[in-house]
């Protein structure tokens, strides 16, 4: 009766409207979409918030998220101080693989309402995902000062340690800057998360990249006979070896291995310093 009515009242907004509510409770999304930009169309101010509700939730059971997106970005066109327009926004734009419209997106919402819940995470996990990690680790401390989740944030900063773990240690032959870059994630998971599984994965990609970065630094200390230097690789040494101890159930294996080959090594750095940071003799 409805689509009757439509085809003969060309134009008229009220029957055009009825029609898109039936299709709207009767889950009728295909059509839903059409009809409803033929009613604003017809009359602007039909384009309120239960329209776009209506027009996204259409998109975003079709799975069309980018249309979704798109529907969510002219609801926050027309209401720009809607925190959940923008935050919605920013979760469809995400779906949609728009990930930094979606980080602007999230951020606006945040200015507009700073508590609202999970928007920094979902920041976070967007710059984790594009491989944005220092923009991730600025977001990362922003979301633990603002009282988010702090094991899930811990989570994501292993994940980025993780990945440039996998990377430093595929290199062949060892480079010292790849397991540098993995310290400052893995650190800052140990430091922020509860979860022992956490703590024990940070502190054993520490302590491998620690001993990395001793042994690749040693030999040109030596050739320096650097004093300071050859402290700072017992200091790093030092601290492989006891974060090695702690992490140790990550990989039991490896830790094993390589625990005499930190000690190999600081018999000889130990020995280093006694050289290189010796007194000038009197003579």
């Amino acid at each position: 009766i409805s689509v009757k009515a439509v085809a003969y009242n060309r134009g008229g907004v009220n029957f055009t409207k009825l029609y898109w509510q039936l299709l709207y409770a009767t889950q009728d999304y295909k059509p839903l979409v059409k009809v409803g930009d033929d009613m604003v169309k017809m009359d602007t101010s039909f384009a309120d918030t239960t329209y776009y509700d209506r027009t996204i939730d259409a998109y975003r059971q079709d799975s069309a998220w980018a249309n979704a997106a798109s529907a969510a970005a002219r609801a926050t066109a027309k209401y720009p101080k809607r925190a959940d327009y923008w935050s919605q926004r920013g979760q469809l734009e995400l779906k949609a693989g728009q990930v930094q419209p979606a980080v602007v997106s999230l951020r606006r919402a945040l200015e507009i309402d700073p508590t609202l819940h999970g928007a920094r995470l979902l920041i976070v996990s967007s710059l984790v995902d594009a491989n944005a990690y220092d923009s991730a680790m600025v977001a990362m401390h922003d979301a633990v000062k603002s009282g988010e989740n702090a094991d899930q944030i811990g989570k994501f900063a292993l994940s980025i340690a993780g990945k440039l773990f996998t990377t430093a240690n595929n290199a062949k032959p060892p480079v010292l800057d790849l397991w540098q870059k993995v310290v400052p994630y893995a650190a800052y998971a140990d430091s922020v998360s509860g979860d022992r599984t956490t703590k024990n994965t940070a502190k054993f990609e520490m302590g491998v990249a620690h001993y990395y970065i001793a042994t690749l630094m040693y030999p040109d200390i030596v050739a320096a006979k650097n004093c300071d230097g050859a402290k700072q690789v017992q200091d790093y040494l030092i601290s492989a070896s006891s974060e090695l101890q702690f992490g140790g159930a990550t990989n039991p294996a490896a830790v094993t291995q390589l625990m005499p080959a930190i000690q190999q090594t600081a018999d000889a750095v130990n020995n280093a310093v006694k050289v290189f940071c010796a007194p000038p003799k009197k003579p």
